[in-house]
């Protein structure tokens, strides 16, 4: 900081309330009271030094992921000693380095419960149904009384770990170690103790109370492949049947155990003792702790983080409770009694957010997230998301096809890579994300409102190995504006404030979801899903064009955090190419893995048109009607100019294409995927959503690439055509 501080950086210190609490002022009103603050300490730029990053940096802290997560600022703050009174002015706390406070998780729990009037103590809203004792029938969990496995009692509360291996584990159960590890006092001998995470969770389970705790490596038969198969099914069970999921977020393999527990935390707070108050530096908050762990940058741990209802997070500073209700504590601040206050800022990456998102926006922010993350075995690509997709099947109405919604197949078909995405395995297709090495995100940067219903399927879809379909195109103007939904089954909904349209079933058992439009009912003629199909082909009829590839980028905006590095600085890690038309005009745009680049530029591809897009979302769209709030059908455009009746306007358009009746050397290059001096952008539904094909192999094609063109180039070059995309 020194350094930075002579280059020409000055210090900025900011105070804060706390606790850093959303709720204290809606419950309990303004107040008069004193209320301590705490400080944050950093640095602030001067005029002269303007494009330089302001904050400090912690190393270990550093993503680069454009959005900032990385500053950590030091902060100090007020803590009560022992000697004082609780107070809501002094809400800070002395962390112990090498114990856990397991009376304060007893209390975070109860007030939870209570917070939210929840019936059991589990919180589990259906009790324990017959359908429930059912699902834990082949269940095995760890007595921590008798040291051994036993079959999860119907009516038992239970808690799960969440954690990594990291390395294998010597301890496991195995086909010929069922008899003994069943065998009460087996995990208490020198040759059954597991690793000490979860040892360590055995220990504290039985502090807070608990008899049963359910741990992959022990709960998992690990060598009998239909029992993994079965038990990888049903995580969704496992961990919101969990009364806890207890996380293991330090360390870097299943031996490093809990910090608190057998081990001390690595961080700890300095104190000063002022005129007869202890002045502390803060421990890192829940984001920060969290985070940028490594159990955090896991494929198999997201699933369980958004699963769990209640997590209780052990880390190298300090103890986090989150609840999927919105509860979170920590240990560094105080816990007062009665009142409704918490310490931790809701996650929206923690949870499933039905209520206040639409089913596709969750569906789509957990793809984004989860394939950030890395995974040992890349056939465990849609194994450790099979939780998520469970229970997402309900709302979504079917079952997922390939980790794509088969109900929405048209909107999930158009993943986008984040960064540099290569070809994973062959195992999975090349039209999933599942067939990709690489973090993928679903169209964010203009906003999601409504953008299930201006994405309209122009291409008939069927498994290769099935007769229904997936996708029909869609052609009536009925259709296109989804006002022929049927009134009895859907309620349709227009918000002013966020200009955005949704749906609700009336079905009372999805009346807690929020839809971007209608979707078709599970077995009706074009929707058949009763399992998974086998084969990974598609068979496509739709409209094909071909179009040219240069090394001519693109001059469509790219948000910061989409590429590692520019391509205009020679670095080709994710490339945004031009699409070309013959006459060598800027007619769309798709995204390409940089490595392709060599195969591709100067040759003429395949361009696949899936489905047809309007330019923008609602309001700024030309087709937008503001009276019914929906999208009028291209066959209701008023009928174009020609040059003829142009001739008082210096330009105009036909047919989509701009006509310049004067010079347009003064025109610039705009932000959208085709060049807006050739195309208008005031066409109803411009962009045709394509995917760019490989050459065929044994009949089959797969996808190269994502992107748009304008319709009026594609139209007049476009061929029906019967497509086996693999």
């Amino acid at each position: 900081m020194e350094a930075r501080l002579a280059e020409g950086y000055y210090a900025d210190i900011i105070l804060y309330r706390t606790p850093l609490d959303v709720s204290f002022d809606r419950f309990n009103g303004p107040t008069e009271v004193d209320v301590a603050c705490y400080l944050e300490v950093g640095l602030d730029i001067p005029d002269n030094l303007h494009g330089k990053q302001p904050r400090i940096h912690r190393q270990d802290r550093k993503r680069n992921d454009g959005s900032g997560r990385d500053w950590v600022m030091p902060s100090i703050f007020a803590i009560q000693g022992s000697e004082q009174r609780m107070s809501r002015g002094l809400p800070g706390r002395f962390v112990d380095r090498d114990r856990v406070d397991r009376h304060l998780i007893k209390r975070w729990y109860s007030a939870c419960l209570g917070s939210h009037d929840v019936n059991d103590k589990g919180g589990n809203t259906e009790s324990f149904s017959s359908s429930h004792r059912n699902r834990r029938s082949h269940l095995r969990v760890i007595d921590v009384e008798s040291a051994c496995i036993v079959p999860c009692p119907p009516d038992a509360p239970y808690i799960a770990l969440s954690y990594q291996w990291g390395t294998d584990q010597k301890v496991k159960l195995r086909k010929e170690y069922i008899s003994i590890m069943t065998t009460p006092g087996f995990f208490n001998t020198a040759e059954g103790q597991p690793a000490q995470t979860i040892r360590d969770a055995m220990t504290m389970v039985q502090q807070l109370g608990y008899r049963f705790a359910w741990v992959d490596a022990l709960c998992i038969v690990q060598d009998d492949i239909e029992n993994v198969i079965e038990n990888v099914g049903r995580m969704n069970q496992v961990y919101q049947g969990a009364h806890l999921t207890f996380v293991a977020a330090a360390g870097q393999n299943a031996y490093h155990g809990l910090p608190g527990v057998s081990t001390s935390r690595k961080e700890r707070q300095l104190r000063v003792h002022i005129k007869g108050i202890t002045i502390s530096s803060m421990l890192e908050n829940a984001h920060g702790a969290i985070s940028f762990t490594r159990w955090n940058t896991r494929g198999w741990t997201y699933q369980e983080r958004l699963l769990s209802k209640r997590l209780v997070i052990f880390t190298a500073s300090q103890v986090f409770y989150q609840c999927d209700r919105g509860c979170g504590f920590q240990e560094q601040y105080q816990y007062t009694p009665g009142s409704d206050f918490t310490h931790t800022l809701p996650d929206p990456l923690t949870r499933l957010d039905f209520e206040n998102r639409n089913i596709w926006e969750v569906y789509a922010i957990a793809v984004a997230e989860y394939t950030r993350r890395s995974l040992t075995d890349p056939m465990d690509k849609l194994r450790a998301l099979s939780g998520i997709l469970n229970c997402l099947e309900q709302p979504f109405g079917a079952p997922f096809f390939f980790g794509l919604p088969s109900t929405l197949f048209d909107v999930g078909l158009l993943w986008k890579p984040l960064g540099p995405c290569s070809r994973d395995s062959s195992a999975f297709p090349s039209w999933s994300w599942a067939g990709w090495d690489g973090a993928v995100v679903y169209e964010l940067i203009d906003s999601m409102n409504n953008m299930c219903e201006c994405v309209i399927s122009q291409a008939e879809i069927k498994p290769l190995d099935e007769y229904f379909r997936i996708c029909s195109e869609i052609t009536s103007e009925a259709n296109v504006s989804f006002l022929n939904f049927d009134t009895s089954k859907w309620r349709r909904r227009y918000d002013e404030e966020e200009l955005a349209v949704e749906y609700e079933n009336l079905d009372s058992r999805y009346s807690k979801y929020r839809y971007p439009r209608p979707l078709p009912l599970p077995n009706s003629p074009d929707h058949k899903f009763s399992s998974q199909p086998t084969s990974t082909v598609l068979n496509i009829s739709a409209k094909v064009a071909k179009f040219w590839l240069t090394d001519e980028h693109s001059h469509m905006a790219e948000p910061l955090f989409f590429a590692k590095a520019a391509c205009k600085q020679g670095f080709h890690e994710l490339c945004y190419l031009a699409i070309l038309d013959d006459q060598q005009q800027m007619a769309g745009t798709i995204i390409v893995n940089g490595a392709l680049l060599p195969q591709l530029v100067n040759k003429k591809h395949r361009f696949l048109g899936l489905s047809r897009s309007t330019l923008y979302r609602i309001d700024e769209d030309p087709s937008w009607d503001p009276i019914t709030h929906s999208f009028k059908h291209w066959r209701r455009q008023k009928p174009p100019l020609t040059a003829e009746n142009v001739k008082d306007d210096p330009k105009t358009y036909t047919q989509g294409r701009l006509i310049y009746m004067l010079a347009d050397d003064d025109v610039e290059p705009n932000d959208r995927f085709f060049d807006r001096r050739c195309f208008s952008d005031q066409v109803f539904w411009p962009a045709v959503n394509v995917l760019l094909l490989s050459e065929e192999k044994k009949g089959v094609v797969e996808r190269l690439g994502v992107g748009k063109i304008h319709i009026d180039a594609f139209k007049l070059v476009a061929v029906q055509e019967r497509i086996l995309l693999g």
